[in-house]
């Protein structure tokens, strides 16, 4: 609306201006008047009688494209351009010429030649062109700019939800492998059980408070992580090793939550271990980057629910638009996760 309004003011002050300094231009050359009968109380009138003009012909214009509009059609730019271009121009020029002949013979009594008629019927014929490019130049910028806008709205609510529902698979996950460690323990020990249920519920703390973040910091993750180690420990004993970097080396850096206890899990699932040759996981920080890092040992394991690194992968895309680098080779299976520096 506002940028329509300004079209049609600039249109009709040249309108206004412009149609007297042509006629103005056009006697002198003719030499129908000399220099001195070009500032006086005419040109007044005249500007005012063009100003006057450009506000008719402008807002018929206006008039004929919205009732178009309005009607909803379906055909194509260059058809609806055509037709609205060709009622506009009838408008115009009939309206051009009637109001000139009506001001110039009626109001202000003077002798009407056909040329100046003529030339106001070229401006009718001009105009419609001039407004018809210009507005619809900025009504399909405006209407492709709200498109554009809706479109990377319903990404982005796409990508919220789905994120939702990784979360949300996330925490059935990990008591699912948390039940199956204890129903073991308390076989075999119930003081272990009893500790483990302890450290069970620091942890799964943890996955409730920030389950529903999209980041956490490095160190909470890592406080996290060592509780997560103790949980494992009680089931694996030496057979299950994790070296963590030391707290000093922790900067404000955020990562998605449970990134660390997924690829814990995923190790743990797929490697062959025992007291003799145990799986050493050591977690290492780079600049920007969280590199964890196993034995690559295979036990063959295929089953799971397809959670695992699916989807790590998929939320690490949701929420930083990057994936994980993921390394196999030299006996080594290597996961590089980006980190995100606090501001």
């Amino acid at each position: 609306m506002k940028n329509r309004r300004s079209i049609q003011l600039l249109v009709i002050l040249l309108v206004g201006l412009l149609m007297p300094s042509y006629y103005k231009v056009k006697y002198l050359i003719l030499e129908v008047i000399t220099w001195s009968d070009i500032f006086n109380w005419l040109l007044l009138l005249e500007i005012g009688f063009g100003l006057m003009l450009g506000t008719v012909v402008v807002f018929g214009h206006d008039w004929v494209a919205q009732a178009l509009r309005k009607q909803g059609s379906t055909s194509s730019f260059l058809q609806r351009f055509i037709v609205q271009y060709g009622l506009s121009t009838c408008y115009s020029v009939g309206a051009a010429i009637g109001f000139s002949y009506f001001f110039w013979h009626v109001i202000v009594p003077m002798e009407i030649t056909g040329e100046f008629l003529f030339d106001y019927g070229v401006l009718g014929l001009l105009l419609p062109i001039l407004l018809n490019g210009i507005s619809e130049s900025f009504y399909f910028y405006g209407k492709w700019e709200k498109e554009s806008y809706e479109k990377t709205l319903l990404e982005k609510e796409n990508i919220k939800a789905k994120y939702e529902v990784l979360q949300n698979q996330l925490s059935p996950h990990f008591l699912f492998n948390c039940f199956n460690t204890l129903a073991v323990l308390i076989d075999e020990s119930r003081a272990t059980a009893v500790k483990f249920l302890h450290q069970l519920s620091k942890v799964y703390r943890y996955v409730l408070e920030m389950k529903d973040q999209e980041l956490v910091s490095l160190y909470d993750e890592m406080q996290s992580m060592e509780a997560y180690v103790e949980l494992m420990k009680h089931r694996y004993g030496d057979s299950f090793k994790v070296l963590l970097p030391e707290e000093s080396q922790l900067a404000n850096q955020r990562l998605v939550p449970l990134t660390l206890q997924i690829l814990l899990e995923n190790a743990l699932k797929h490697n062959e271990f025992s007291d003799q040759q145990p799986l050493e996981v050591q977690v290492a920080i780079e600049r920007d980057k969280l590199s964890v890092i196993n034995p690559l040992r295979s036990n063959g394991n295929q089953s799971g629910t397809g959670i695992g690194l699916n989807n790590l992968r998929s939320r690490y895309q949701a929420v930083l638009g990057s994936s994980l680098e993921i390394t196999a080779q030299n006996e080594a299976f290597r996961v590089d996760i980006p980190l995100i520096s606090d501001k």
